[in-house]
């Protein structure tokens, strides 16, 4: 597969609360001390929610409510449910409700160990710190979406980002995806000795776009700037999947301006990120 543009998933069919308020979250049932709309609080492994007992279509889902639907061509798994799913198939469920009209699409979860893969194939990518994504093909608007596990299983899942993704209509001027910044506390003694706190890194990336038409920025730019900057959206962002599809890290915009200057036809972006809640090793 050749190089691709960044893509952008912000969209998130299982979030309540910023993007579709009056969602409601359900599942096949909640183990102790865990809870479905722990899926989208974004907290990543530090919350989680695990099937209430084994079972054949453990599933969470989303119900947009009467007269809503949303349509969606991208799953992401967070990282930290990986173990429970490894070898599983996962079927991703749309219908009007009730279970009426329904789409789906099926995708596979590599063995453990595995890094990379292609988000367009049957199976899903696993990224260098173990999250999961994979491209569903268009699926048609539908008022409540289902993310099953197929098999017998307990599954225990830490993050679903469920939605349309961004793929941008052209390449950033850059490419870093192992920017970085870390904290690092540090103090000297008055004869000299310092003594230096542990390290805490987390990545950083700028997205820098130049050449923007009218119609990308319309369509594009001007929806990040709605998810990113109004609402402080997580992105999944991905700079390259045709070449490093393990690349891809959950990021939340660093900044507290916004702008993308036209200069005659054509506008430029430039976008900061940084790493949401890196992972601590």
């Amino acid at each position: 597969m050749g190089s691709q543009p960044p893509f952008l998933l912000v969209d998130n069919v299982f979030d309540g609360i910023n993007l579709y308020p009056g969602a409601t979250r359900a599942s096949s049932g909640d183990a102790y001390g865990t809870d479905v709309r722990f899926v989208a609080d974004y907290r990543r492994e530090r919350t989680v929610w695990k099937a209430a007992a084994a079972q054949t279509y453990a599933y969470v889902s989303s119900d947009l409510g009467a007269g809503n639907t949303a349509a969606v061509d991208t799953l992401f798994i967070d990282r930290g449910s990986l173990p429970s799913l490894t070898g599983k198939t996962i079927q991703i469920t749309g219908d009007d409700g009730s279970g009426g009209s329904p789409v789906s699409v099926t995708r596979t979860v590599p063995a453990l160990g595995t890094v990379g893969g292609d988000p367009t194939s049957g199976a899903l990518v696993i990224t260098e710190e173990a999250a999961m994504y994979g491209f569903l093909g268009s699926m048609a608007a539908k008022r409540r979406w289902l993310v099953y596990e197929v098999e017998s299983g307990q599954p225990i899942i830490t993050g679903v980002i469920l939605g349309t993704r961004l793929q941008l209509a052209s390449y950033a001027t850059k490419r870093d995806e192992d920017a970085g910044r870390r904290s690092q506390r540090s103090e000297e003694s008055p004869a000299g000795y310092v003594a230096s706190d542990r390290t805490y890194s987390g990545r950083t990336l700028d997205l820098t776009l130049n050449n923007i038409g009218g119609s990308a920025y319309d369509a594009q730019i001007r929806t990040l700037r709605r998810l990113l900057f109004e609402k402080n959206q997580p992105a999944l962002i991905v700079m390259n999947y045709g070449a490093n599809p393990e690349r891809g890290w959950l990021y939340r915009l660093d900044a507290t301006n916004w702008s993308a200057p036209q200069t005659r036809a054509m506008r430029t972006a430039s976008m900061s990120f940084r790493e949401l809640y890196p992972l601590v090793a």
